[in-house]
């Protein structure tokens, strides 16, 4: 096989899309570790709130999920109903990118929350489109929904106790 039928192939395009994925929330991570001492370790928090080294572990995983997702939706872009799935998908992304941000450098607790709200809200969107158009995709990104929602819940702590 060629070098370029080798970066034609679909595998190369997948390890393409998790790579960028796992490189932008290496970013965003390192760009937000400054707000979180003293700032977050010194509010309120659930009990529930897992230990740090969780969120490295978890994410990762996470943001693997939704770069197969969005290879998935980019290659189906052309079918009928998706182009406009594909596009919210991306609503998404960058509302999920947003929030480290928001929560951790700029300390806006209640926006951090109203992100959260949004990005939970098209998750469920863009699952249920799928399920609804027979496409098993949806499902990948479904402990990416349950993470979010743990974390929405770990936000109105916040918001509610600081």
């Amino acid at each position: 096989m060629s070098l370029n039928n080798i970066i034609k192939s679909k595998t190369f395009i997948l390890i393409g899309w998790i790579a960028v994925f796992e490189l932008i929330s290496a970013a965003i991570g390192l760009s937000t570790r400054f707000g979180i001492y003293p700032w977050y370790s010194n509010l309120n928090k659930s009990s529930l709130t897992p230990p740090g080294y969780i969120f490295s572990i978890v994410w990762p995983l996470l943001y693997c999920s939704l770069a197969i997702l969005g290879y998935r939706l980019y290659k189906k872009r052309k079918t009928p109903g998706l182009s406009r799935l594909f596009n919210l998908y991306w609503v998404k992304i960058i509302f999920n990118w947003m929030w480290s941000p928001i929560f951790f450098n700029l300390h806006l607790t209640v926006i951090a929350l109203f992100v959260l709200m949004l990005i939970v809200t098209i998750t469920i969107y863009i699952i249920l489109k799928l399920i609804k158009l027979n496409s098993n995709d949806g499902y990948i990104i479904l402990p990416y929904l349950l993470w979010v929602c743990f974390a929405t819940y770990l936000n109105i702590v916040i918001v509610a106790t600081n």
